[in-house]
């Protein structure tokens, strides 16, 4: 992490000068001083120049100049060469990733070396993925080896096996490998997920970091809501009772996670899942965020799937997250109540639904026997004003006082 941050300071020195139409013209590890926090200060400026007044290169050749002093230097740290025994000893051998950067930073062909900038924003990022890491180590320990056994689910970013830990079933996910962002995120959300303690929350046991990363959880043996539902939805066998606590359950976790200033963003029918007594337990934190965090603003633009998106999320014009989860919460009250996937009778694409829901021009619709109460709450949930719509926690007090209407 010292290296890391002391390249990091490096980059952004250089970006700095870059941006102003400075260059250095002889970056060397004696050119660079650290403070008490290992941030590195250029000095030796007084072969700095402006690149307008440079005659016998071009605009180019200087810059990439620059750029490839920095890669030397990556590359003198990635050796452990460097003359400052103290930061020597807290390093830890080169990493694979600073190698790659040094490389391409020192490459013969002058166009194809990054800019100032682009090293520092990948840099930047590099420094934010080490921070969620110690955010998750903080959190849980380290898991050994797991056998994967059945494959449970396969969504966009992981595949979810069916595994034991300590004797006991739980859901191992593999995690497909992506950028740096990616990675950022993913331990972001794993910090966040390993922080809640909730009956009505997906248990997080643990995680094995590597290629591929590895999160393990607790295992829902009736695997997802859709699922449970259609199964459900053609025996008959689900009282409207049994429903209403159900989403009794799933208003209490949404509760929960807002108490926590924690927004899920992914709220679907197959992101919550039903354990073997028939509770429900909301998982999937992949996209989940803490409300008005630098990193959400900075780097985390997923909005979730199409079909489960609030009017102002479709719009790019979200002021609340909270409210957008309570339109999705709105449609899983819709398919509670009638075993089916919203607008599915409109036989219209995804996208097509999108566009209408985000032009205000249609909205799900419940049974003819839906009771009044159920249906001016799932209504209230989806209403077309994010300010208009109820919190989870009302919309949980609603629940339980209609929960024995039908017994």
């Amino acid at each position: 992490m010292i290296r890391l941050k002391i390249a990091y300071s490096i980059a952004k020195a250089l970006s700095y000068l870059h941006d102003r139409g400075i260059v250095h013209r002889k970056l060397s590890p004696k050119k660079v001083l650290l403070n008490e926090k290992y941030a590195a200060k250029l000095c030796g400026l007084s072969s700095i120049t402006m690149v307008k007044f440079v005659t016998d290169c071009s605009e180019l050749e200087l810059y990439a100049q620059d750029i490839y002093s920095f890669g030397a230097l990556l590359l003198e740290m990635c050796e452990n060469s460097t003359s400052n025994d103290k930061v020597n000893n807290s390093i830890d051998a080169g990493s694979k990733w600073i190698h790659e950067l040094a490389m391409r930073s020192t490459g013969d062909d002058i166009k194809t070396r990054p800019s100032a900038y682009s090293i520092a924003r990948y840099l930047e990022y590099r420094v934010k993925l080490e921070e969620m890491k110690a955010m998750l180590m903080n959190n849980v320990c380290l898991l050994p080896p797991l056998k994967s056994m059945k494959i449970t689910g396969k969504g966009t970013f992981c595949c979810t096996f069916l595994d034991y830990y300590n004797n006991k079933p739980v859901a191992v996910k593999h995690f497909v490998q992506g950028s740096v962002e990616d990675e950022i995120d993913l331990y972001y959300s794993a910090a966040i997920h390993a922080s809640l303690q909730s009956p009505y929350i997906i248990k997080f046991i643990g995680f094995s970091p590597g290629e591929p990363m590895r999160l393990v959880e607790e295992y829902a043996e009736q695997n997802c809501l859709r699922y449970f539902l259609q199964n459900y939805g053609i025996s008959d066998k689900l009282s409207w009772n049994s429903r209403a606590n159900m989403a009794y359950q799933l208003a209490m976790g949404i509760a929960y996670l807002h108490s926590k200033r924690i927004a899920h963003r992914h709220l679907t029918p197959m992101n919550v899942l039903v354990d073997k007594a028939g509770n429900i337990k909301i998982g999937s934190m992949r996209l989940a965020t803490l409300v008005d965090s630098a990193i959400d603003s900075d780097i985390r633009c997923e909005i979730g799937t199409v079909l489960w998106r609030a009017p102002e999320l479709i719009n790019h014009n979200v002021k609340d997250l909270f409210k957008a989860d309570i339109y999705s919460l709105g449609l899983l009250l819709v398919e509670l109540e009638t075993f089916k996937q919203p607008f599915i009778e409109t036989k219209l694409t995804p996208q097509a639904i999108a566009n209408k829901v985000a032009a205000r021009r249609l909205s799900p619709e419940l049974t003819p026997t839906c009771p009044a109460w159920y249906r001016k709450l799932a209504y209230l949930c989806m209403c077309p004003l994010p300010t208009s719509r109820p919190t989870a926690q009302e919309i949980a007090d609603v629940l339980k006082e209609h929960l024995n209407d039908h017994e």
